[in-house]
């Protein structure tokens, strides 16, 4: 239940950053051919276990994606602020990528991009 009211919003924000982008992403091949899903050969046990296995880690993908998209929308508060915080630590001036699941690979850069910039990222979320 608490996964799903934080990410509650996600697929609307997402639109928007498609909509605000609309050739970004465009390029990719998309294509599932020969995909195998291999969580449909799970037992009911199994995918149970699964579940809970990577509850973590889709919360944080969650609070990852909130915050990359506020620090693009919030341009009065929260991005003056990350910037300020990037300069302090002299680190590059870089927006966090936003994930959006039909860009390719976005996911990867996000986290990618989290790790990198991870003193950043808990300066202001603290």
């Amino acid at each position: 239940k608490e996964l799903e009211d934080l990410a509650r919003d996600l697929h609307d924000e997402e639109r928007q950053t498609i909509d605000e982008n609309p050739n970004k992403g465009t390029d990719d091949d998309d294509s599932d051919e020969g995909w195998v899903d291999e969580v449909q050969a799970l037992t009911d046990e199994e995918c149970k276990k699964l579940q809970v296995g990577i509850k973590p880690l889709r919360h944080m993908l969650v609070k990852l994606c909130k915050l990359a998209y506020k620090l693009i929308h919030s341009t009065t508060l929260l991005l003056p602020a990350w910037k300020m915080i990037l300069e302090e630590l002299k680190l590059g001036d870089r927006i966090m990528p936003h994930d959006v699941s039909t860009w390719w690979n976005l996911t990867f850069d996000m986290l990618e991009f989290a790790l990198e910039y991870r003193e950043v990222i808990d300066a202001i979320t603290d």
